[in-house]
């Protein structure tokens, strides 16, 4: 056998280890240069060796160590999916971040929310309370996961929102007190919530607003009549959704009750030609319109005189004998009408007539006429008969106004008596003074 030379058996070492890594799994240099011996001299051909040999490249050491002059470039993290956002997106609600499974564990995950898409300041927890701020906006968050010997990964989730207000929690007023005209409604309702809530009334006639009427209490109003009231209540909170409740109606409201309504009072004397009047006292509330009516009374029953409405009544012939009292019918728009008698007066009697003493003129003088003046009888229209006298006796067929003076008058005095009659008065008679003794010339 030939002998191989010494550098030669280095080379084919250099090859064996080679050939061993590969099968190793580790990838050698991708070429190796190997060094060579020159053979010496023979006689024969001489034996030649490749100096360079292409290779797999050589792994680093085993160490883990990179070896001088290498670089390692940094691994990649594997998020899930693109991270979802639970919760309700309304006022005061929390939101959080389902952020799935990260790889290779463990990665620490870094929060950011974002109000359309601007980073909320302070807000880097995985869960995030709505503000005010936040209403009518779109919230999103960015989860980033990082590890040593990593690139830094982000992912970015889909949007909630527009975020609304939060709703109240109301409830619905009642409505207590006398459905009639000119009495008071109260309105009740339990606290709303959350937290203080600010509430106002509104009333309605119908389905119609009430002007000014925007307190807890309403007094019904003569315009209420015949209807039926309901009474609002709004309730406001800051970054809340108002809310409104209406109670139930009531009924038809009632025409209201007069109040004062006094008893009239009859003043005057009975008495025909005088005046009975009516003192109606203070009805209410506010203005009333009064109505009057006059009843004598004979017997058992009340009829109600002709003509007789005012507030006073002059008694009349046909009075006498009856007692009198007056009707005061008091009314008012939205008000039941109401009515109230006086007590009875005394029984009515007859008046008295107006006599002035009449009054005899001209010469006391045999053949001469004399005259008499009855004055103003009164009242009114009153019948009125004379009749003449000498000294003391009735002179026959002499009851005229004028009166011729005969013989049998000579020596003697004459009067004149005027007696005056009227329906519903006292007859009476009134006597003049004597003339002077009739002379015969």
């Amino acid at each position: 056998m030939r002998a191989v030379p010494r550098g030669a058996v280095r080379g084919l070492a250099t090859l064996a280890c080679v050939a061993l890594l590969s099968g190793c799994g580790v990838h050698p240099p991708v070429s190796a240069v190997i060094p060579s011996e020159q053979p010496a001299p023979s006689a024969g051909p001489p034996t030649t060796l490749p100096e360079t040999i292409s290779s797999p490249t050589v792994a680093p050491p085993t160490s883990g160590e990179p070896s001088a002059g290498a670089s390692v470039a940094p691994g990649e993290l594997r998020p899930p999916a693109t991270p979802s956002v639970r919760g309700t997106p309304v006022y005061g609600s929390t939101l959080t971040i389902s952020q799935g499974s990260w790889e290779p564990s463990p990665v620490v995950l870094g929060y950011q929310w974002l109000r359309d898409g601007e980073a909320i300041g302070g807000a880097t927890a995985r869960t995030y309370r709505l503000t005010g701020s936040d209403i009518s906006h779109r919230i999103a968050v960015i989860v980033t996961g990082s590890r040593d010997g990593y690139a830094d990964a982000s992912r970015r989730s889909s949007q909630v929102g527009p975020i609304t207000p939060a709703a109240l929690k109301p409830a619905t007023p009642t409505i207590s007190g006398t459905v009639k005209v000119g009495h008071t409604l109260t309105g009740k309702v339990a606290a709303w919530g959350p937290g203080t809530v600010a509430l106002s009334w509104q009333w309605y006639r119908e389905a119609v607003p009430i002007e000014d009427a925007t307190s807890a209490t309403y007094t019904l109003a003569v315009a209420d009549n015949g209807h039926t009231i309901t009474v609002r209540v709004t309730g406001t909170r800051k970054n809340h959704q108002s809310a409104r409740r209406d109670s139930r109606p009531t009924a038809k409201v009632a025409p209201g009750t007069l109040k004062p309504a006094p008893e009239p009072v009859v003043s005057g004397n009975a008495r025909v030609g005088d005046q009975l009047a009516a003192d109606a006292g203070d009805w209410g509330p506010g203005t009333v319109v009064l109505a009057y009516q006059w009843f004598r009374n004979t017997g058992k029953t009340d009829l109600a005189v002709p003509g007789a409405t005012k507030s006073s009544h002059t008694a009349t012939a046909a009075d006498v004998g009856g007692r009198m009292r007056v009707r005061v019918t008091a009314s008012r728009k939205g008000y039941s009408t109401v009515a109230r008698f006086s007590a009875y007066s005394a029984p009515v009697v007859k008046g008295e007539l107006t006599a002035p003493t009449p009054v005899i003129s001209g010469p006391a003088i045999l053949g001469n006429q004399l005259s008499v003046d009855a004055g103003p009888w009164g009242p009114g229209q009153v019948d009125l008969v004379l009749q003449w006298y000498r000294d003391g006796s009735p002179i026959v067929r002499a009851n005229g106004a004028t009166y011729l003076l005969t013989a049998q008058d000579v020596r003697h005095t004459l009067t004149v008596r005027v007696t005056g009659s009227k329906d519903g008065y006292t007859t009476r008679t009134v006597e003049s003074a004597a003339t002077p003794i009739i002379r015969s010339r």
